[in-house]
């Protein structure tokens, strides 16, 4: 019997396993650094994008497909700035679960965007 087929052993949870000195999942398991979550996210990204770039810019047009890229850049640059600000001002916050109630527990002492008014 293996230990998947009894849910109450000790080796089936999933700390005791991350914990163990030759789990491999240690080193992945919610430890990944900015550095590298960018990195997967930009490949995910640009590789769908590069193969759907080249039919989307001819059905669009030359001209109107670079206009739309470099909105589309703005965009995203605009939606990142924004996440990094809510992340900077809820640190402890792991999940969307989590951000939700530490976003509203306390009335904001100054604005996310750090102008004074």
């Amino acid at each position: 019997m293996s230990d998947f087929d009894d849910p109450g052993t000790e080796s089936d949870d999933i700390s005791t396993r991350i914990e163990s000195e030759d789990s491999d999942l240690k080193e992945l398991f919610g430890h990944n650094g900015v550095f590298l979550t960018a990195g997967i996210i930009v490949a995910d990204v640009v590789g769908a994008g590069i193969l759907a770039m080249p039919v989307a810019i001819a059905n669009f047009g030359l001209y109107p497909g670079i206009a739309a890229l470099l909105l589309l850049l703005a965009a995203n640059v605009h939606i990142s700035v924004v996440m990094w600000r809510v992340r900077m001002f809820c640190p402890t916050s792991r999940s969307a679960q989590e951000l939700i109630p530490d976003l509203f527990a306390v009335p904001l002492q100054k604005p996310l965007h750090g102008n004074d008014v």
